[in-house]
């Protein structure tokens, strides 16, 4: 399984980056493969929420919230429609003074498992290219709405792991 690892920080209070994070309207706005809607079956702040998103015509992956704790922590399971490429995304939220600090791990694999390193190395620099493309679209439509009073630059770390582990879906 490979992880990647995102750490962004906000001038802005965790309730407003959580909001925009978790809300429907906002989610749609941000978000590639959204753009259509994401139709989820309940909101996406409780667990069991379900949806999914479309990145292009042979693309597409069916979503789950799996882990919510309001302003703090969200977690989502994802397997994509063939069921190739499937993994979590946690995102962790703390308040750092009047910002807010954003951890995202992408822990991700292909299967079937035997394949997993050949696929990671075929695909797997798309896969942490897409990730962070929607972080960043995800900070600057936070950026957008928040509109600092004071100058700030926004600071942003990436660290990649790989590591070979059996997936749990």
């Amino acid at each position: 399984m490979s992880h990647l690892r995102t750490t962004l920080l906000f001038n802005a209070p965790v309730e407003r980056v959580w909001e925009a994070y978790t809300a429907e309207k906002h989610v749609g706005v941000w978000l590639p493969g959204a753009g259509s809607g994401l139709c989820a079956s309940r909101p996406l702040t409780r667990e069991g929420a379900r949806y999914a998103l479309r990145f292009s015509r042979w693309h597409r992956s069916s979503i789950q919230v799996v882990g919510v704790d309001a302003n703090a922590l969200h977690q989502r399971r994802f397997c994509d429609v063939a069921g190739h490429l499937r993994g979590t995304v946690t995102a962790q939220f703390d308040r750092v003074g009047d910002a807010t600090q954003l951890t995202v791990d992408l822990h991700y694999s292909f299967a079937p498992i035997w394949l997993d390193s050949v696929l990671d190395r075929l695909f797997g620099a798309g896969i942490r290219q897409q990730a962070e493309r929607e972080l960043e679209s995800f900070q600057h439509y936070v950026e957008r709405q928040t509109q600092p009073t004071r100058a700030h630059t926004p600071r942003k770390t990436m660290t990649m792991t790989v590591a070979a582990v059996a997936p749990a879906c």
